[in-house]
C-alpha cells in the first residue's frame, strides 16, 4: 500500500467534532500571531510553535527552505481545538520538532472560511472525516498529502516524525499522492459547461422537473428523522434550521403531515432540552445525547440569528395551535443576543466559549442544592417538577443541565394551577437565576463580528420582529430596532469600491475582503429590511450588493458563483458553496437574492441568472438536507411567488400591513412600497398610489386589480 496512504488510516481518530474551550497557560514565549485581531489566533501566540498566519509570506516561505507546511484550522469556541493546544502546542518538545520540520500556519475558520473550506475538502476525501481541530499537512506549494482533526500527543508525534521520514525516503510517492488529492479536490467543482438560456416554456418544464425530484428527494430524507425526539436518527443532534425551514414549506406546498410533524418535533424537543438555555436564553451549537440534554455549550451567532427566525415563522404558520413555548424562545432568544453579544456599533459579536475556568459547561449548570436555595418551597415543588431536578436534567457529578421534561399542563394540572400562573413562578425563578448566574465567571468570548453572521442575525431579526409584532408581542418592536442597527453596521463594511469586508475588529477595524457569502447575505439582510420598513434605501443597497455579486464571484462557465472573488487570492483549487452546512450555501443565497432583487426592481437579467445558478446546481448530486436553500428557491419558482405593493394611506397604517404581509407571506412574495426614499426604486410602485391603504397584487410585473384590505389581497394570492 502507499505509504502514505498507509497514514491516512491513523486519521480515523475517536475524538474530533467541533466545540468547547481551554485557554493557553503562560508562556515565555511570543510568535506573529499576537499581532492577529483573531481572538482565536491570539489565543495561540504564546505557544512555543512558531506560528504563522496564513499568507503568502508564509508560504513563500516554505519554498525558500523546501519544508513541509501544516495548516491548522480551528475557532475559538473550539473545545478538542483547546485540547490540542494544551496537549501538543504548548509542549516544549512538540514544538520544537514541529520548528524543525515545518512551517506551521494557524487559521482561524471564521475568518478564512476559504481556507478552511478546501482543506477541509481534502481531508474529508482522505479520511472520509471531518472537523475541527482540523490539520492538514501540505507540500510548500500548499498541495494537500495528509490530515485529520484531533490528534492526542503521542500519535500526533508519530504523525510528525512518520512524515519527516516519508519526505526523507520517499519524496516522489508524496508528490504523487498530493497531485492525487488536489485533483479529486477539483474534481468535485462543477464542469465547465456555458449556462442554459432557456425559453419561457423550457424553464418551466425545467422548474417543473426540479420539483417533482424534490418529491423522492423529501422521501429519501425521511429515513434520517428522528419521529419522537426530532433531529436526525443519531447523535450528536445538530439545529439544522435551513431545513427545517424548507420542510415548513414544504408541508404548505405538498400537505405533507409527517413533515409537518417532523418539525413540530424537533422544534418543541430543541426548545425544551438543554440546548436551550432556559435561564438565559439561546441555544447552544449541538448535543451529544439524542434527547437534546446535554449540549457542548458553546453558543455560536448563526445558529441563534437563525433559530429565531424559524421559531417566529413557524409560531405563525401553526396559528392558534403552535406551543406558547416557541414564542417565548424568539422573545428570549433576542434578549440573549442583545445582552450577551451585542456590541456598540450594534453589530453583533461571534460566540461564547462552552469552557468557564477550564471546565466545560461550569457557568450553566448547578447543583440541586444551589437551585433549591434560590426558590421558596411553592416554587421548588414546580421548579422541581417541571425540570425533573434529580432525574432528567441530571447530567454528571450531580450537576444538573436543565431541560423541561413534562408539558406547561400536566405540570399545571399536578401542582393544581393553571398554565398562566404555573408560567408566571417559573419565569420569576428563571430570571433569579440569570441574576445568580451574572456572578460567576463568563465564559471567554469571541469579540469578532463577522458579515456574514451578522447578515444572518439582521434576517433573522426581520422575521422575529415582524412576526412578533404581527403576533401583538411587545419584543416585536426591539427586534425591528436591532435588525435596523446591525443593518446599519453592514453598511459600514462596505468599502469605496463598492465591495464588503468579511471581519471586523473593534481594535483593527475591517481586515479581510468579503466572500460570496459575505455580499450574499449582506443583500438578503438589506433586502429583508426594505421588507419591513419600506425604505428603498435598504433596496438601493441590496440591488448593489446583487450587482457586485455578480460582477465579482460569477463562473460564465457554469452559472454557478464562486466562493472567492476572481481579484482575491486562490488557493491550490478555486471551490464553489453550494452546499448547505451550519450556514446557508452562499451560492443558493446569491440565487435567492437575484430572484428577489430581480422581481422587486424588474431586472428581468437577474432572474435568468438566478435560474442559470439553479439549474447548474441541479446537474450536481446533492441530498436535499445539504440543499435546502436550493429546494426552497425551487419552490419559489413553482408556487404562487408573488410582489405585494403596498401604498396609500396613513404610513403607520402601511407600516403594519407590510409587515404582517412579510411575516404571513415573506417565503412567498416581496413586498413593495415606500415610505422613505425615492418612489421610482423599482417600477411596480410607478403609479400606484392612493388616498387610502391599497394593495396590489402581482406575478412577475403583471398586477391584478387593486384591493383594499389584508383580508382580500391574502385570498388573491390563492
Amino acid at each position: 500500500m502507499n505509504p502514505i496512504l498507509t497514514l491516512a488510516i491513523t486519521a480515523l481518530l475517536p475524538a474530533c467534532s467541533m466545540t468547547d474551550t481551554t485557554h493557553t497557560q503562560g508562556h515565555p514565549h511570543t510568535n506573529e500571531l499576537v499581532h492577529s485581531s483573531s481572538p482565536y489566533l491570539k489565543q495561540h501566540a504564546h505557544n512555543p510553535v512558531n506560528w504563522r498566519e496564513f499568507n503568502n509570506e508564509a508560504w513563500e516561505y516554505a519554498q525558500k527552505e523546501n519544508k513541509m507546511v501544516l495548516v491548522s484550522v480551528g475557532y475559538s469556541a473550539c473545545h478538542w481545538c483547546h485540547v490540542m493546544e494544551h496537549e501538543s502546542f504548548e509542549d516544549e518538545a512538540t514544538a520544537e520538532f514541529m520548528n524543525a520540520h515545518f512551517v506551521c500556519i494557524k487559521v482561524d475558520r471564521e475568518e478564512r472560511p476559504d481556507v478552511d473550506q478546501v482543506y477541509m475538502d481534502a481531508v474529508q476525501l482522505m479520511t472520509k472525516r471531518g472537523g475541527w481541530p482540523l490539520n492538514c499537512f501540505t507540500l510548500p506549494d500548499g498541495r494537500p498529502m495528509f490530515g485529520g482533526t484531533y490528534f492526542p500527543r503521542e500519535r500526533w508525534m508519530g504523525v510528525l516524525q512518520h512524515l519527516v521520514d516519508l519526505k526523507r525516503d520517499h519524496p516522489e510517492e508524496m508528490e504523487d499522492y498530493a497531485s492525487q488529492v488536489s485533483a479529486a479536490v477539483l474534481a468535485m467543482e462543477p464542469v465547465g459547461e456555458p449556462p442554459l438560456v432557456l425559453t419561457s416554456d423550457a424553464r418551466e418544464k425545467a422548474h417543473a422537473q426540479m420539483l417533482e425530484g424534490l418529491h423522492s428527494e423529501v422521501d429519501r430524507w425521511t429515513s434520517a428523522w428522528d419521529l419522537h425526539w426530532g433531529g436526525s436518527r443519531s447523535a450528536p443532534k445538530f439545529p439544522v434550521p435551513i431545513g427545517l425551514e424548507f420542510l415548513i414549506d414544504w408541508s404548505m406546498y405538498a400537505g405533507d403531515q409527517m413533515a409537518r410533524d417532523y418539525v413540530e418535533v424537533t422544534l418543541n424537543k430543541m426548545e425544551a432540552g438543554g440546548i436551550h438555555d432556559h435561564v438565559g436564553g439561546g441555544f447552544s451549537r449541538y448535543s451529544t445525547d439524542g434527547k437534546w440534554h446535554v449540549p457542548h455549550f458553546e453558543k455560536m451567532l448563526y445558529d441563534n440569528a437563525q433559530l429565531i427566525g424559524l421559531y417566529a415563522r413557524a409560531a405563525l404558520v401553526w396559528g392558534e395551535e403552535a406551543p406558547s413555548t416557541w414564542q417565548r424562545a424568539v422573545e428570549r432568544t433576542v434578549d440573549f443576543c442583545e445582552r450577551e453579544l451585542r456590541q456598540e456599533d450594534g453589530a453583533f459579536f461571534s460566540a461564547l466559549d462552552a469552557d468557564s475556568e477550564g471546565v466545560e459547561g461550569k457557568f450553566y449548570v448547578w447543583t440541586e442544592t444551589e437551585l433549591q436555595d434560590a426558590m421558596s418551597i411553592p416554587e421548588w415543588a414546580a421548579f422541581k417538577l417541571a425540570y425533573d431536578i434529580g432525574g432528567g436534567s441530571e447530567w454528571e457529578h450531580g450537576l444538573q443541565c436543565l431541560a423541561r421534561w413534562r408539558g406547561e399542563k400536566a405540570v399545571a394540572d399536578a401542582m393544581s394551577t393553571d398554565v398562566v400562573s404555573l408560567n408566571a413562578t417559573l419565569d420569576a425563578v428563571l430570571k433569579r437565576l440569570l441574576e445568580l448566574r451574572s456572578a460567576r465567571v463568563r465564559p471567554g468570548l469571541d469579540d469578532k463580528a463577522l458579515t456574514s453572521w451578522n447578515a444572518l442575525m439582521v434576517s433573522g431579526l426581520c422575521k422575529a420582529g415582524a412576526a412578533l409584532e404581527t403576533m401583538e408581542s411587545g419584543a416585536g418592536e426591539k427586534a425591528l430596532r436591532l435588525a435596523e442597527n446591525a443593518g446599519r453596521f453592514l453598511l459600514d463594511q462596505r468599502d469605496d469600491n463598492v465591495g464588503i469586508h468579511h471581519s471586523h475588529h473593534a481594535s483593527t477595524g475591517p481586515r479581510i475582503d468579503g466572500f460570496l457569502e459575505d455580499y450574499a447575505g449582506a443583500g438578503r439582510a438589506f433586502f429583508d429590511l426594505y421588507q419591513v420598513t419600506l425604505d428603498t434605501d435598504w433596496l438601493a443597497a441590496a440591488e448593489q450588493m446583487a450587482e457586485q455579486g455578480i460582477h465579482r464571484f460569477r463562473d460564465p462557465e457554469t452559472g454557478g458563483f464562486w466562493f472567492t472573488a476572481s481579484e482575491q487570492a486562490t488557493l491550490y483549487v478555486r471551490k464553489q458553496q453550494n452546499d448547505d452546512s451550519v450556514v446557508p450555501s452562499a451560492g443558493a443565497q446569491m440565487a435567492h437574492l437575484l430572484h428577489d432583487v430581480g422581481l422587486a426592481t424588474g431586472r428581468n437579467a437577474w432572474l435568468e441568472i438566478s435560474d442559470q445558478a439553479l439549474a447548474a446546481f441541479q446537474g450536481s448530486q446533492h441530498h436535499l438536507s445539504r440543499a435546502a436553500l436550493w429546494g426552497q428557491l425551487v419552490l419559489k419558482r413553482n408556487t404562487p411567488f408573488r410582489e405585494v405593493v403596498v401604498a396609500g394611506g396613513d404610513p403607520e397604517e402601511v407600516r403594519k400591513a407590510a409587515l404582517e404581509l412579510y411575516a404571513r407571506k415573506g417565503q412567498s412574495a416581496v413586498i413593495l412600497g415606500h415610505l422613505a426614499g425615492p418612489a421610482e426604486a423599482t417600477p411596480l410602485l410607478e403609479l400606484k398610489s392612493s388616498e387610502k391603504l391599497t394593495f396590489y397584487v402581482c406575478k412577475e410585473g403583471a398586477c391584478d386589480l387593486p384591493v383594499h384590505t389584508l383580508a382580500e389581497a391574502l385570498e388573491l394570492w390563492k
